[in-house]
């Protein structure tokens, strides 16, 4: 008998050699987007932590620029230090907590270079939170960033400062 070419062999010959069922790399492959994830997780964050930093910064050198231009030369630290800011920009700027006239009055007398001037805190997911800060060094303002600890020793100090000053 002639076997059929239609015809299909028998299930024995058609399987051939046993071969184990190939698994897909499952647990390699979640590894990999596990690392890839957390990688880009952190790249955000460093750019997001240097664009606040950078945005604080840029707004404490624009408000002392603007207080340098404003005092026309003068040496003295000046007294109103509040800043005249239009509405519309309001909105778009850091907030600035500012010393008082008495103080500012009073730091007059300082020979160190007193803080006038920082920014609520900048939060970072890496590295320390800080403040840009506003100081009047040398009879122009400059903007620096401090981390918070550093800050709130500086303000202590001024604070003594301002203590001595006018006990005397």
């Amino acid at each position: 008998m002639k076997a059929d070419p239609l015809e299909l062999p028998p299930a024995d010959d058609r399987a051939g050699p046993i071969m184990p069922k190939r698994r897909s790399p499952l647990l390699p492959t979640l590894v990999v987007l596990c690392i890839a994830a957390i990688g880009l997780f952190c790249f955000i964050a460093v750019i997001a932590d240097m664009r606040r930093v950078n945005n604080a910064r840029r707004q404490a050198a624009e408000q002392a620029r603007h207080y340098t231009e404003r005092m026309h030369g003068s040496k003295t630290l000046p007294l109103n230090l509040e800043p005249v800011i239009p509405p519309a920009q309001a909105a778009k700027l850091i907030g600035f907590e500012w010393i008082s006239t008495g103080q500012a009055m009073d730091l007059r007398q300082s020979d160190d270079a007193p803080i006038v001037a920082w920014t609520a805190p900048v939060f970072r997911l890496f590295g320390a939170n800080g403040h840009a800060v506003v100081v009047f060094r040398d009879g122009r303002f400059d903007s620096e960033w401090m981390s918070v600890t550093a800050l709130e020793e500086a303000v202590a100090n001024q604070n003594n400062r301002l203590e001595q000053l006018r006990s005397r």
